[in-house]
């Protein structure tokens, strides 16, 4: 997944829709006490709140998938040293972490494909690179440097 873009269901399009149709009905009866001014701004301000809302929420799961990496890579942190490998610490982070936020966490779903991919043989460090570069976040760019033991130069 992807986490730079958010694609709204159905659902979501249809509420936000009618949201800023009452966005631009209560503008154009506030200001204009006109019907042909709800027309007139009815596109402009679709556009602007369904593109609010799309930044709005892609910040807001960027930010939950930041707060579950972290409880992350504190689990991996005590299976580490409990004596797992690096590996083998990630991969019961994840059972950890499906326990604290279910089956369709955000955290918990990476978690599952890092695991799939580590049995593999792809590298560690490959998959941190390939999760931080998705998900653009600095904590996950950093823990594939420590985790690769080199260090990106930028």
């Amino acid at each position: 997944m992807k986490y730079d873009t958010y694609r709204f269901s159905k659902g979501e399009r249809i509420a936000y829709l009618i949201a800023g149709a009452a966005v631009a009905a209560l503008t154009a009866w506030t200001f204009y006490k006109n019907a042909v001014a709800f027309f007139v701004l009815l596109f402009p301000t679709e556009y602007v709140f369904l593109d609010y809302m799309r930044k709005s929420l892609t910040e807001k799961r960027k930010f939950e998938l930041s707060l579950e990496f972290r409880e992350a890579i504190i689990a991996v942190q005590a299976s580490l040293n409990a004596g797992y490998s690096v590996e083998n610490a990630f991969i019961e982070a994840g059972r950890v972490m499906e326990s604290m936020y279910g089956s369709h966490g955000l955290i918990t779903t990476e978690l599952k494909v890092l695991t799939r991919r580590l049995r593999s043989n792809e590298s560690l460090e490959k998959i941190l690179s390939d999760l931080a570069e998705r998900s653009g976040i600095e904590d996950i760019r950093l823990c594939k440097c420590i985790c690769g033991g080199k260090e990106e130069r930028r």
